[in-house]
């Protein structure tokens, strides 16, 4: 059982409704593809599942305006 798993379970059965924000930070210099892919990895699957309300992607080296659509286009799943 992974840790997100472990959460959500722990979560859920205490009747805690609060909103979980999904935050992953890249290193600097990760190509937007990698990115992408490395994003949609870690938390897509958590997200069409209904596990989680938001999504915080950290890259300093990378444009808001990308982070920004990446960021929606995986809440819209």
């Amino acid at each position: 059982m992974s840790s997100f798993d472990r959460l959500f379970e722990y979560l859920s059965e205490n009747s805690l409704n609060f909103p979980v924000l999904h935050h992953i930070t890249f290193p600097k210099g990760i190509p937007r593809d990698d990115l992408v892919i490395k994003a949609g990895a870690n938390v897509g699957a958590l997200l069409v599942d209904g596990l989680g309300d938001c999504i915080l992607l950290e890259a300093l080296d990378q444009d808001f305006e990308f982070l920004r659509d990446t960021s929606f286009s995986l809440l819209q799943g």
